[in-house]
């Protein structure tokens, strides 16, 4: 029974084997090779992939929570803090001396800041980074990336805390990816986003949508949870300025962008 078994088997030299490979023949010979790669994958086959990526309405629901997650974690900051904030957004000091103290001439500077941070993270295919909302919204908020002076201060150089702060970001996920890799028996997997033309523009018009409206999109919400209600105007711009690229991608570009969901 073993030798028939081993006979039938569909090793190299199985009768099994035998008859896929005159069935792959037969197919070459009537239909040509095109078919044989458009042919549904084997029976059992697993699509890890799909198996681990979560579907539209999870990913939507996880996203939905991080986000909450910045709003608490700015809120846990001010309730915590002795004193006032670090900077009051557009009501700084800063603000009005480079944009003047009119509330519409604001509003139209974080409206139009938002609008460009949201374009250019979707078309650069940017995200926001972290996963572990309430203590990076804390963060966030105490490291002084929700003060619009601070923000100013960087990219005039008038300051390289928050820059070194970064510069020690990368050097820490560096080593501690390191670290899951030799600990991990199942190594993390990394995918490298694709660089595009649009990389480049969008990091550009993101940046200057920074600088205007000193706020990134995680950012924005952290300034919500300390109670900086004009960002409110930012968030919605940058909303807006998602759907915006959503429609000039239609119709202009044709690249993949990779967003968020997506990962």
């Amino acid at each position: 029974m073993a030798l028939l078994a081993r006979g039938i088997g569909f090793g190299r030299r199985g009768l099994g084997h035998w008859l896929v490979l005159k069935l792959r023949a037969m197919t070459v010979a009537e239909f040509g090779t095109d078919e044989l790669s458009s042919a549904p994958p084997p029976v059992g086959a697993v699509d890890r992939e799909r198996l681990t990526r979560p579907s539209a309405p999870a990913a939507l629901l996880l996203h939905g929570l991080f986000l909450g997650g910045l709003v608490l974690g700015g809120a846990a900051s001010v309730a915590t803090r002795t004193g006032g904030l670090p900077g009051e957004g557009a009501a700084s000091a800063d603000f009005g001396a480079i944009f003047g103290h009119s509330p519409w001439v604001a509003y139209a500077v974080l409206l139009g800041a938002g609008v460009l941070v949201g374009f250019g993270t979707r078309m650069a295919g940017g995200c926001t980074s972290g996963h572990v909302g309430t203590f990076l919204g804390f963060s966030l908020s105490r490291m002084g990336f929700s003060s619009w002076q601070e923000v100013h201060a960087m990219f005039t150089f008038q300051s390289l805390r928050l820059l070194l702060t970064f510069a020690l970001g990368v050097v820490v996920l560096g080593l501690g990816w390191r670290v899951l890799q030799g600990a991990s028996t199942t190594p993390p997997r990394w995918v490298p986003r694709e660089i595009h033309p649009g990389s480049a523009i969008g990091g550009v018009l993101f940046g200057v949508g920074w600088a205007l409206g000193g706020a990134c999109p995680g950012v924005a919400f952290v300034q919500l949870g300390e109670g900086q209600l004009r960002a409110g105007l930012t968030v919605l711009a940058i909303f807006a300025g998602n759907w915006l690229y959503a429609v000039a991608h239609e119709r202009f570009f044709r690249w993949s962008t990779r967003s968020c969901l997506e990962d």
